[in-house]
């Protein structure tokens, strides 16, 4: 799916002078928007005797507003995208054209105009651009300038590409809460491709919406038109969700290495058995182990050996007998339906109607119908391996799942990364808490010996001073004393 352009870039980035010279070169586009520019002023009710002055929010091009000159009235356009104007000016369109961003307010005096159009430009202010843009800050920025600068019952209104619908919430409480009346007409409701939105404003009292397109269906048409219009068009290629194109879309996505869901057991042989049937594949007038030239209680190994071998001798590039192409086609079909455990069962039972029917009346006690009516003991490994695969693992109606090999298979590789994760953070986390305490002791150590270190230094500075200051005189005295 395309992104949307607001996702892309803002728009005074994104509509640059490439996408610019679309509006003006790419008829489509030029089709597209003057079809809306049409519906968006039929919903504006204005006078058709009388010419107006209306504003067009998001002119672009100009392409909206040569549909009002047509229709005889004055515009001025507002516009974000210097590119985009500079084409409407070179387009020689009549309106007046101003460089402004809508999500700022309309810079315009109060009653200025009788009405208001948009085109493809509203849900633009859903979209922060800028780190301090806020879309309700800026919608409600936009309402309230815009109903000032509107007269006494006008209408504004706007074609806008919602992304969902807590976007048309938003927007119409933003405008609701400025003082306007109205809200959302939806075009053509039941078409994901016609589907337009329109937002229809008022400043007067309230007044009763105008209904969309294609909300009332006519009696008289073909129930069947819908389904035929969407398959006019494929040229060839299988119908959307048919069972060709969903095959066709799941091995697309095998190849591409995308996860897929497995195809259904009974729809593979529900189609082999179709194929056999309609083909005319399986004889009637032999039975397939005949065919085979095994008996009913072979296994899955000996029904394959015994098609290999077979299928050599009377392979049509080896063979020159004529009736080799028949007999290789018999063992093909016949390996088709015995080489399938389940469809050998039917087979055996008489639920596929050949000459296995004759086969499923014979003694009720046989291996044959012992293998399919009672439990068996089969020591076949790959008769073991079919059997395997038709052993239900839950009882009762409801199924029993093991979410915890689903768990483990879905996101079992997940979980795995997550605790290789976990595992390096803490370990980058213990090493850095034990360089912290290294560095925590060794600087301890440090201070600790530059503490003593320090005190070693005042100690000699002190017995060294002390030896300085000491009195000639009063040692001598001291000594005669002493004497």
């Amino acid at each position: 799916m395309a992104k949307r352009p607001e996702h892309l870039a803002p728009p005074e980035i994104f509509y640059n002078d490439d996408e610019a010279k679309k509006y003006s070169q790419n008829t489509r586009i030029i089709e597209i928007q003057e079809e809306m520019s049409e519906r968006a002023y039929e919903l504006l009710l204005l006078p058709e005797d009388e010419p107006q002055l209306i504003l067009d929010v998001g002119c672009g091009s100009g392409l909206s507003g040569s549909v009002l000159e047509e229709n005889g009235h004055y515009w001025m356009g507002i516009d974000i995208s210097q590119a985009m104007l500079d084409v409407a000016v070179d387009r020689e369109v009549e309106g007046d054209l101003l460089l402004g961003d809508m999500g700022e307010g309309m810079p315009f005096k109060a009653g200025s105009f009788d009405g208001a159009i948009s085109i493809s430009a509203l849900q633009w202010l859903c979209n922060a651009d800028k780190s301090h843009h806020v879309p309700q800050k800026r919608l409600y920025q936009f309402f309230t300038t815009l109903y000032a600068c509107l007269t006494r019952n006008a209408r504004a209104v706007f074609q806008f590409y919602p992304e969902n619908a807590d976007q048309i919430d938003m927007i119409t409480g933003q405008a609701l809460r400025s003082g306007f009346h109205g809200g959302v007409v939806v075009d053509y409701p039941n078409s994901s491709k016609s589907k337009k939105y329109y937002l229809v404003l008022m400043t007067g009292g309230v007044q009763q919406l105008p209904a969309g397109l294609g909300t009332e269906e006519n009696s008289e048409q073909i129930p069947y038109s819908r389904k035929r219009e969407l398959t006019k068009n494929i040229r060839g290629k299988n119908p959307k969700r048919s069972k060709d194109w969903i095959m066709q879309k799941k091995e697309r996505r095998r190849q591409q290495g995308s996860d897929t869901r497995a195809d259904s057991k009974l729809r593979n042989e529900t189609k082999v058995l179709t194929n056999l049937i309609s083909r005319n594949f399986i004889s009637k007038s032999k039975n397939l182990y005949d065919v085979l030239g095994i008996t009913p209680a072979a296994t899955q190994a000996d029904i394959k050996a015994a098609y290999y071998k077979l299928s050599k001798a009377y392979h049509p590039d080896t063979a020159t007998d004529k009736s080799s192409g028949d007999n290789f086609r018999a063992i093909t079909e016949a390996y088709e339906v015995l080489g399938n455990y389940r469809l050998k069962k039917l087979y055996d039972k008489g639920i596929i109607h050949t000459a296995g029917k004759d086969y499923a009346h014979h003694s009720r006690g046989s291996e044959r119908t012992q293998a399919y009516d009672e439990p068996d003991h089969e020591d076949d490994p790959t008769t073991k391996f079919y059997k395997s695969r038709l052993r239900q693992q839950h009882t009762g109606k409801a199924k029993v799942y093991d979410f915890d090999e689903w768990t483990q298979s879905h996101y079992g590789e997940t979980f795995k990364n997550q605790q290789e994760t976990k595992k390096r953070k803490d370990s980058k986390s213990n090493r850095d808490l034990r360089h912290t305490d290294k560095t925590g002791s060794r600087n301890a150590l440090f201070g600790l010996l530059a503490v003593v270190v320090c005190f070693v230094i005042i100690a000699e500075y002190v017995s060294h001073t002390r030896l300085d200051v000491v009195d000639p005189a009063l040692v001598k005295s001291n000594k005669s004393r002493d004497n």
